[in-house]
């Protein structure tokens, strides 16, 4: 293993199956010596009539090791995608089990060839580059010990040590594409005896090394160049133009992740890249977000409740059926509201905006207030209604003053 787990308190993931029992018996081995805390954690899916007698297996296996464990058990909707909620939920309850006995981290038995083959699902499903890099050894707080070990490695260590295992038939139905891949593409990838999965390795190797180069170019640009005020992230367009496409590329895709926790599509990326790549200084809204790019600046934000001219109607068909309409702190009457009145207006010399208390206050000075960076004050928007501002999107509540 490549960790150092001395002293370390680890929840060990264990199925029953070939990888995991191998996992449990190298941990166990090394338990005393390095005095290691361990949890076996088993899900019982119950999605095959073996699942009470695998999850016995477990708790015995553990027993006998002199490792506590816990037997969780699950119940899935056969309606959704069945894998991916059972991932969802055994890494919740994974996580959950290490919070609660404050472990150091969580322990999986992928091996190099769930590595192969997650090459060959992501690339059937049109993954990224970075997609293609196969499963690290190390991710936030889980680690897979054994993923420099090939299946052939795991069945020589059972037969070394004679050890149980419980087996998966449905690891030979071909209804999921993991198995597909499994069973029917890589036995076809060996010729004359000669298999190309050592390749595919040395390659998943080479895209994650070269992954983690760029992402410590793009971590240190945006560490240096972008700021950020409230929802509004910006950087000036002069750092921005000295970066190569590629890397432009990945520092949009990970303000997105980092801004918004999403993962954005290659087509929102490019989207926004175009948009960067300009200079026409005008708001863009795509998909419940909105960016800029003038001449010296690019601007992006996040935030959810971002309000357009074009975003008016769907809000209004939206409301609910209560009497107000709430903005922020803001609220107009529902009976009130009629597009043709809203107007998305920007910043001009003498603007003023109708405070609470009926005093008028210049917006100049409201932008002033909340330090809002001179280069952003023309282009945020305003909402106005019957010529009356109402709103200065995340910044000012603004109230709507009835005559």
């Amino acid at each position: 293993m490549n960790f150092d787990i001395k002293h370390k308190k680890i929840t060990l993931a264990v199925s029953g199956g070939k990888d995991s029992v191998v996992m449990l018996d190298i941990f166990a081995k090394k338990m005393k010596k390095l005095e290691l805390e361990l949890i076996v954690v088993h899900i019982n899916h119950n999605l095959r009539e073996s699942s009470n007698s695998d999850a016995q297996f477990v708790k015995n296996l553990a027993d006998s090791y002199g490792i506590k464990s816990e037997i969780h058990s699950i119940n899935i909707d056969s309606t959704g995608n069945i894998e991916s909620i059972a991932r969802d939920l055994r890494y919740n309850i994974l996580h959950q089990t290490k919070k609660r006995y404050n472990h150091d981290v969580i322990a999986t038995a992928h091996t190099k060839n769930d590595s192969i083959e997650n090459f060959f699902i992501r690339l059937y499903r049109g993954s990224s580059l970075d997609g293609l890099a196969g499963i690290s050894s190390q991710y936030d707080d889980t680690i897979r010990p054994l993923i420099n070990y090939t299946s052939q490695d795991i069945l020589d260590y059972i037969e070394k040590n004679s050890i149980q295992f419980v087996q998966d038939k449905s690891n030979f139905e071909n209804r999921y594409l993991r198995n597909r891949v499994r069973n029917q593409i890589l036995p076809q990838i060996e010729i004359d005896g000669y298999s190309i999965k050592t390749h595919i390795s040395n390659i998943m190797e080479q895209i994650a090394l070269e992954k983690n180069y760029f992402e410590e170019i793009v971590n240190s640009f945006i560490e240096k160049n972008i700021f950020i005020y409230k929802s509004f992230s910006f950087f000036k367009k002069s750092s921005w133009n000295t970066l190569h496409k590629a890397v432009k590329l990945r520092v949009l895709s990970q303000c997105f992740y980092l801004f918004f926790q999403e993962i954005p599509t290659k087509e929102r990326v490019y989207h926004l890249f175009e948009l960067f790549e300009s200079e026409n200084g005008k708001w863009e809204y795509f998909r419940g977000k909105m960016a800029l790019s003038d001449k010296f600046f690019n601007i992006f934000d996040f935030g959810v409740d971002k309000l357009t001219l074009t975003e008016l109607p769907k809000l209004i068909e939206n409301l609910s059926e209560s009497t107000f309409w709430r903005f922020r702190e803001t609220e107009i009457e529902l009976i009130d509201i009629k597009l043709a009145d809203f107007n998305i207006i920007y910043f001009s010399e003498g603007l003023k905006m109708i405070k609470y208390s009926g005093s008028q206050k210049l917006v100049k000075d409201i932008f002033i207030d909340h330090k809002i960076p001179q280069f952003l004050r023309k282009k945020w928007p305003i909402i106005s209604k019957n010529g009356e501002i109402i709103s200065i999107p995340w910044v000012e509540n603004g109230f709507y003053y009835k005559k």
